[in-house]
């Protein structure tokens, strides 16, 4: 449903917790803002509350399905998708989004797309590659590897962080040539830009240091960055 009869626009997202992929759907989201389109941010998992709260634009409406995302096992976790379906598919037909950008949750958003009356397009943006070397072999890996082909092709457009993502996906046959692009973070924002003029104290450098920067977990790959040093 158009909001305020501007086009909405929809980031779905598990959660706004702190992260890359997070940062990124809010810098996204501000800046359709600003372009003049309505704009939803969509959690599938989590609630409205985020380090990244005071940065949202007030025109961006956070939405929570609040759906349980517990750490079952994949099966259970299968099942409880059915459920989340039928929220995508409510919100879909309540609200008529003309673009929806799934972030780290493509196959429920274009499953519950296809299913919808509306059916409203996807965009897919991917942040990483879609699994490490040889862990596809692993049950649970196995059931998402044929999620990802089964759902992706079906997605309007599929846009990886970098060409190496794209490629990625590419080379597992999720998606077609003429489906992807590749579109670098937009990471530097008037944030960060105002953040660079802050003064660092003189005695910090007294000592040597080695800083790493992110949100703690697998993919991250923090032990062999710090065992290198």
């Amino acid at each position: 449903m158009p909001v305020n009869n501007k086009p909405l626009v929809v980031f779905a997202i598990p959660s706004l917790v702190g992260g890359g992929a997070e940062r990124v759907v809010v810098n996204l989201a501000n800046q359709f803002s600003c372009n003049g389109y309505g704009v939803h941010i969509l959690l599938l998992s989590g609630d409205k509350s985020s380090p990244y709260a005071s940065q949202i634009d007030d025109r961006v409406e956070i939405v929570s399905l609040r759906s349980k995302q517990k750490q079952y096992n994949i099966f259970l976790k299968m099942l409880l998708v059915f459920p989340l379906l039928c929220k995508l598919m409510k919100y879909f037909q309540r609200h008529k989004p003309a673009l929806i950008f799934a972030n780290l949750c493509a196959p429920q958003i274009i499953l519950a797309s296809s299913l919808s009356e509306t059916n409203p397009p996807v965009v897919i943006i991917e942040h990483s590659v879609a699994f490490p070397p040889n862990s596809v072999k692993t049950i649970r890996n196995r059931v998402i590897h044929i999620l990802m082909a089964c759902s992706y092709p079906k997605a309007r457009k599929f846009v990886g962080v970098s060409r190496g993502v794209m490629n990625d996906f590419l080379s597992r046959g999720y998606v077609f040539v003429d489906q992807v692009t590749y579109i670098y973070n937009p990471i530097i924002t008037t944030q960060i830009r105002k953040a660079i003029e802050n003064k660092i104290e003189p005695d910090f450098f007294k000592s040597p240091y080695f800083f790493e920067y992110g949100k703690i977990g697998g993919s991250e790959k923090f032990s062999p960055i710090a065992a290198s040093v």
